[in-house]
């Protein structure tokens, strides 16, 4: 009788470990489709702008310097300006600016510093990796035609180097692998109440 029970409680052990399996294993793979379904590819270029002042030759380098580093976040405010993003627009080629707004334009620059530096950072963010390219560069090339016109104690506006294809950063969105692993630790969790609930009823009936 004693053995019975054994045999009849691995039987019930082994259908739910084995249902709890197939459970997780539906749920990584119902989540992994659904994120490969949802997946996009999204390219962020970045250019680096230097901006100097026209300062007296009297004031001390190290004081002219301290001057453009508090200035940064002027700088990123004036790159923000409707000015820059219609000149950049104007900049951009053809093909570009079809299938962008000025508004959506504006939406994908973002511009960025950093404490005691200098440069201002531009970057852009499309599904496209050309068009990333193409309009991180005509924004710098926008903020040094706009910039000493705007300010006109701004001496230099450096573009560090174009923005290049193969300098482009790509992410991909959202992560199969970790949706996958979402679906398992589900499955797991439905397996186990689900097997619960029906071991609990059977030896109830």
């Amino acid at each position: 009788m004693m053995i019975k029970q054994l045999n009849k409680f691995k039987t019930v052990i082994i259908k739910n470990v084995l249902f709890i399996i197939i459970m997780m294993i539906l749920g990584a793979v119902a989540f992994g489709l659904y994120a490969k379904h949802k997946q996009k590819t999204i390219y962020t270029s970045d250019v680096g702008v230097v901006v100097g002042r026209v300062l007296s030759e009297r004031v001390h380098r190290n004081t002219s310097v301290l001057a453009d580093i508090n200035m940064m976040p002027t700088y990123r405010d004036m790159a923000n300006d409707n000015r820059i993003t219609e000149r950049t627009y104007k900049y951009l080629p053809k093909k570009v600016r079809k299938e962008l707004t000025i508004t959506e334009l504006s939406d994908v620059i973002n511009f960025e510093t950093h404490p005691d530096s200098l440069i201002l950072h531009i970057k852009a963010t499309t599904d496209s990796k050309n068009n990333s390219v193409n309009i991180v560069n005509a924004t710098a090339k926008a903020i040094k035609y706009e910039f000493p016109k705007v300010d006109p104690e701004i001496g230099t506006v450096k573009v560090l180097s174009k923005a290049k294809s193969q300098n482009t950063i790509s992410k991909t969105k959202p992560s199969i692998k970790k949706y996958a692993i979402l679906g398992m630790a589900l499955g797991l969790l439905l397996g186990m109440i689900i097997s619960f609930f029906i071991t609990s009823w059977t030896k109830f009936i």
